[in-house]
């Protein structure tokens, strides 16, 4: 299993030194934890979730969004993961394409813009409704953070 979180503290249920700094240095939420014990306990009666690999939950309004840089790991384990945390889950990858990108955010909707910048590259940047988060109670912090770990850059309008 690849997860942000250490081995002691997934199946411990303690909270380790290193694993503590990541907490208050926001790298890591208590989510990320949750999802990383259930994981463990799934383990147990399911093989294929000893190949799960996920880097950050993040809380979507009634969802939660996995970011894994495999998701298909993820995907058979949904079911069994959503009934754990008792939550709808789903699984986004850095740089995904925008169908698969409003498929993962949604109930969220947003506007996809491409900048082609002068050395070669692309910059894509999601834009978000503010009314719209604020329904879904998202602070901007956290969707920041959505769109870090998704490698992309994103704001409120």
């Amino acid at each position: 299993m690849k997860l942000p979180v250490c081995d002691i503290c997934r199946s411990l249920y303690v909270v380790c030194e290193v694993c503590s700094k990541k907490l208050q240095q926001r790298s890591l939420s208590r989510l990320d934890f949750a999802v990383a014990r259930a994981l463990t306990s799934l383990e147990e009666e399911e093989p294929a979730a000893s190949k799960a690999e996920f880097s950050r939950a993040f809380p979507l309004g009634p969802k939660l969004l996995l970011v894994s840089d495999n998701p298909s790991t993820l995907e058979p384990l949904l079911p069994q993961l959503g009934r754990l945390l008792r939550r709808q889950l789903s699984v986004a990858f850095p740089k995904a394409d925008a169908p698969s990108l409003a498929k993962a955010l949604s109930p969220l909707k947003f506007t996809k813009t491409q900048s082609f910048l002068p050395d070669g590259t692309t910059r894509t940047k999601l834009l978000f409704r503010k009314a719209q988060l604020k329904q879904l109670r998202i602070d901007r912090q956290t969707l920041k953070a959505i769109g870090k770990a998704l490698s992309l850059e994103v704001s409120a309008v």
